[in-house]
């Protein structure tokens, strides 16, 4: 009975004192701390923003491209991004007028 039980802490020990190291490990480098590993569920089926139907695609294009306009994250309401303002045109209820903000290059 006294060797069970002796055997019972030494397999306990061997299980639990691994998790009370605390340190760094061995492997660790500055160039790896300073590294930021991103996993998905799927990859992005498109990356054309007028054709995705998919969230993994969204995921991306929200990084790549930038919008006229946003909905704000508290409230369904319009925000600007690259517009600062925008109106309807005069006249015609399908055209409508943005200002852009300044500084911004656009490109290809």
């Amino acid at each position: 009975m006294r060797s069970f039980v002796m055997c019972a802490v030494a397999v306990a020990m061997a299980l639990l004192l691994p998790a009370c190291g605390g340190g760094t490990s061995a492997d660790s480098s500055a160039a790896g701390a300073a590294t930021f590993v991103f996993a998905r569920g799927a990859d992005s089926k498109r990356l054309d923003p007028i054709s995705v139907s998919d969230g993994e695609s969204v995921k991306v294009i929200e990084q790549v491209f930038d919008t006229l306009i946003r909905f704000d994250d508290a409230s369904a309401d319009l925000k600007p991004a690259l517009a600062t303002e925008w109106k309807p045109a005069a006249g015609d209820a399908k055209t409508w007028e943005f200002t852009l903000r300044q500084g911004v290059k656009f490109h290809d």
